[in-house]
């Protein structure tokens, strides 16, 4: 993944066991740069906005309010 600062960081993968060629992998970022021995690639998510996130209700759904059980909320 490539943070906002241009700084490259590992995050959480899965080999989905059905698909050996498949890559899961456990972030979203607008960014991402792929990496194996001498050969790079570089993934753009044209998708990705975070402008838009509601966090009054801690979802991107509308009309849906995330919950944390066992959380007081102020």
């Amino acid at each position: 993944m490539v943070s906002e600062t241009g700084q490259e960081t590992l995050v959480n993968i899965n080999i989905d066991i059905n698909d050996p060629d498949t890559v899961i992998i456990q972030r979203i970022a607008k960014q991402f740069v792929l990496r194996l021995d001498d050969s790079v690639v570089g993934i753009t998510n044209k998708g990705f906005n975070t402008l838009n996130v509601n966090n009054d209700t801690g979802s991107t759904i509308k009309n849906v309010v995330r919950e944390v059980k066992g959380v007081d909320t102020p």
